[in-house]
């Protein structure tokens, strides 16, 4: 405690008019020691409280008790009851109040009474005897942050109810002082403000008053009734207060905001430092109570910050807050082992050594450093909470069939690779390709592609249009663009290596489309999509088509997907090239919009590299038909009984034939035609599937069941009723051949599930196919070879007979014309058919 003697050093006047007149009056405060952190305190009496108070400091009584503040009472501060604290703080307030005695008036002629609307200057107003305050009180500083207000009363001093007193013009709350000979009793409602010290007598305050400052008695009991005591800003030295929040840290530091509470006084600045101990503080300039996330710096490691504050009076004091802890928990690869734990989605990742996965691993954030190459191995999937960030001269592969997931919407850092693989290709295949990373150029991504090779598709016209400067052009996000073969790659089907080069995407991509219109999208992530949470996402109703021609020219540009699953333009699929559940990277795709904008979003991304064709997440069966020719036509259905699915048109469910292909399968839903058909559940064996058929020329062709999940997979017959010669198939058990002219067929096929009961006609063993080709006849057998044939009229008449035959077709001519004919065809080993045939 600083003592100040009472010396004429200590005064600093300006002019000094005495008898009421105008005056300026400057002096600095004692100092209360151990008793500035107390709201309420005594020496010697008790501390009691009825009702809910709110009291903001420390509780304090050298000899007494404390009670009544219990919840729902607001206490902020710690009780202290004959402690050393309140031996200490006895002392000290007891050589305050003496000092502030001992000043000489200023002014000694002022009524007792206070207030009634009059506005005071500093100085130190002394009555001789009792005296109160009545009704608004103004103190005015004049503008002087060091001018005192003491009033030095003789006897008891009281206030009437509601009674305010109010510091106006620069006037400090720690520069107020009442010092009362006697008690001290505020009535109901009364403001007051300063420090009131009751000199060996009683201190009460009524309901509903408040008191911007403290309350002292040398020796007496101090009582509150449902009041608000508040020494914040009262005591005369520097507060440092406590800094908020504690937070852990991560890469990308993005950080809350730092403030200071419970202060007193002003922040000159602020320190952070790596202890808390702060031994080598590093200054922060910044005088706000706020210290924003972007002033925090680059951090690394665990750091410490803390405000600087200060109060500016005769006796300048520094104080410090309670630092705020900013935890940086990371693990660091050492080259052979992580050096504090596995990495986990709390620990910072960081890399300063080469590093390969060996399987996939969590991070808040990922750092590469000091030239380290890391890759991320086929099969894995890295995890980041935060952001990745890559120095350079390191390096950061994502290869193929592996998954670099994010979970917050942070910018990343510094340049990866990512490796993506082709299908089996040929040299004039193209692939719909979407980037990954942001700023790789699209000639360089394929340098050995013919540069008038590279095309966008162009939703206003439904075409491919030609990109004239692809060296200078840069994919954009979700922009997908369709790209030929390198003019060097084998005309045999072969891989392609691809590798993408850039900034990793990351978090929501957002774009702009025109509504109702095919548009060309892509994945723009370093990570596999859900596609049906982007169809949902999205409001997509109609099915996504996925560019998988193969040099061609016969079957359809697109394979199709939608929530009911994929179909292929691949016979038999053998490359794996329809699609399923997963967008995979590097994939991009057409998709009729319902919206102006379309988004891709974290909460998309997945960690699945591949999911099977027949692999069904939801409770359904389907059934897959294949439609192909010896020349090389193929198309895919797909018939799928699902929960949400009707026999009408559904969003989402049905995909509709992308016409893009004269020979085709299709199903028939009102008088459209559908790649993909979904129907209702529970299914009943009753139900027939109409079916479309075309080609451009007449042919041979045949149509299987290649897959089938659910109930088909468990035994439930599928059969298909050709209604041009009656023959029922079951495609469960066998493949169906025919023959066709060229045109459109919309009622030849059907799929059934039972068999008709005016259909005695079921071939399943070796079935025969007789189809009318102009004046010929052309004779198949689906499994048997044809070894003879004998051809009748109505009258039982032979008119041909052949033998020897030993193929699976044979081509019948015959002279005569509309006459009707019984054809017995005979097959290894020795089952006999005979079929009606109208010439």
């Amino acid at each position: 405690m600083n003592n100040l003697s009472f010396y004429p050093s200590f005064w600093c006047f300006a002019p000094l008019f005495l008898f009421g007149t105008l005056f300026s009056f400057s002096q600095c405060a004692p100092d209360f020691g151990a008793a500035s952190h107390f709201a309420l305190f005594t020496s010697a009496g008790a501390v009691s409280n009825v009702a809910t108070s709110s009291v903001q400091g420390d509780i304090g009584t050298d000899a007494g008790a404390i009670t009544g503040f219990d919840y729902p009472t607001v206490f902020n501060g710690t009780f202290h009851t004959a402690d050393t604290q309140t031996s200490a703080a006895a002392a000290d307030l007891l050589s305050a109040y003496t000092l502030l005695a001992a000043f000489a008036p200023t002014n000694s002629l002022h009524t007792p009474v206070f207030g009634n609307g009059e506005s005071l200057m500093p100085g130190v107003y002394f009555i001789g005897g009792a005296a109160s305050v009545a009704n608004t009180l103004t103190l005015d500083g004049g503008g002087n942050p060091e001018a005192i207000f003491i009033f030095s009363i003789g006897g008891a001093l009281t206030t009437g109810a509601g009674a305010t007193v109010v510091v106006t013009n620069g006037t400090l709350l720690s520069n107020v002082f009442w010092i009362v000979d006697g008690a001290i009793a505020l009535a109901a409602g009364s403001t007051m403000c300063g420090t009131l010290i009751s000199n060996n007598s009683t201190v009460s305050v009524g309901d509903q008053c408040s008191i911007q400052g403290r309350l002292y008695s040398t020796a007496g009991a101090i009582s509150i009734y449902g009041s608000s005591v508040s020494n914040i800003d009262v005591d005369s030295k520097a507060i440092g207060g406590s800094i908020s929040p504690d937070q852990n840290i991560s890469c990308i530091y993005d950080l809350l905001d730092l403030t200071v509470a419970g202060s007193s006084g002003s922040v000159v600045k602020w320190q952070k430092a790596n202890d808390y101990a702060f031994s080598v503080p590093i200054d922060i300039a910044n005088t706000s109570t706020t210290l924003s996330s972007t002033s925090l710096g680059d951090l690394t490691e665990t750091t410490y910050f803390r405000a600087v504050i200060q109060k500016i009076g005769c006796d300048t004091t520094l104080a410090y807050s309670v630092p705020s802890t900013q935890t940086f928990l990371a693990t660091s690869w050492n080259g052979m082992s992580w050096d504090n734990g596995l990495p986990s989605e709390l620990k910072a990742v960081i890399i300063p050594h080469d590093y390969t996965s060996t399987g996939s691993v969590t991070a808040l954030c990922v750092m590469v450093q000091d030239g380290a190459h890391v890759l991320l191995s086929a099969g894995d999937t890295l995890t980041v909470v935060n952001s990745l960030t890559v120095d350079a001269g390191s390096f950061f592969t994502v290869s193929d069939q592996a998954n670099l997931i994010q979970i917050s919407d942070r910018a990343n850092g510094g340049v990866i690779s990512v490796q993506k693989d082709t299908a089996l290709l040929k040299r004039l295949d193209y692939v719909f390709w979407s980037s990954p990373v942001a700023g790789q150029l699209l000639l360089p991504y394929s340098p050995l592609t013919l540069p008038d090779r590279f095309y966008n598709y162009n939703s206003a016209t439904n075409f491919y249009d030609p990109i004239f400067t692809p060296a200078t052009t840069y994919f954009e996000a979700s922009q997908p663009v369709l790209i030929r073969m390198p003019n060097n790659h084998p005309t045999l089907p072969t891989v392609w290596h691809g590798t993408f080069t850039g900034v990793p995407n990351n978090g929501l991509q957002s774009i702009a489309v025109t509504n109702g219109t095919y548009t060309g999208l892509g994945n723009p992530y370093p990570s596999g999509i859900n596609t049906n949470a982007f169809i949902a996402a999205n409001g997509i109703t109609e099915a996504l088509y996925f560019w998988r021609k193969t040099n061609n020219q016969y079957n359809t540009s697109y394979a199709v997907y939608t929530t009911a699953g994929g179909t292929s333009n691949i016979q038999g699929d053998p490359l794996h090239l329809a699609p399923g559940s997963i967008l995979s990277i590097g994939q991009g795709f057409i998709a009729k919009t319902t919206t102006s904008t379309i988004l891709f979003t974290n909460a998309m991304r997945t960690a699945a590299v591949a999911v099977p064709l027949l692999k069904s997440d939801m409770d359904a069966s389907r059934l897959w038909l294949d439609l192909s020719s010896l020349d090389g036509y193929f198309s895919q259905i797909l018939i799928a009984y699902m929960p949400n699915a009707t026999l009408g048109v559904d969003a989402a469910i049905e995909g509709r034939f992308f016409n893009d292909s004269s020979t085709a399968l299709t199903s028939i839903v009102g008088n459209e035609l559908f790649t993909i058909q979904g129907r209702p559940l529970p299914f009943t064996t009753d139900d027939i599937v109409p079916l479309s058929f075309q080609c451009d020329m007449s042919n041979t062709f045949t149509i299987a069941l290649p897959y089938s999940d659910g109930l088909f997979a468990a035994g439930q017959e599928v059969y298909l009723l050709d209604n041009t010669n009656g023959v029922l198939t079951n495609l469960s058990q066998s493949n169906y051949t025919f023959t066709s002219l060229a045109g459109v067929f919309n009622t030849r096929f059907e799929l059934r599930y039972q068999v008709p009961l005016s259909s005695p006609e079921v071939e399943e063993v070796a079935p025969i196919v007789i189809c009318n080709q102009g004046s010929n006849f052309l004779i198949q057998s689906r499994k048997e070879l044809i070894t003879a044939l004998k051809v009748f009229d109505v009258t039982g008449q032979l008119l041909v007979e052949k033998e020897n035959i030993s193929n699976l077709e044979y081509l019948l001519t015959l002279d005569s014309k509309d006459n009707v004919y019984l054809i017995q065809v005979t097959t290894s080993p020795q089952h006999r058919y005979t079929l009606k045939a109208i010439h």
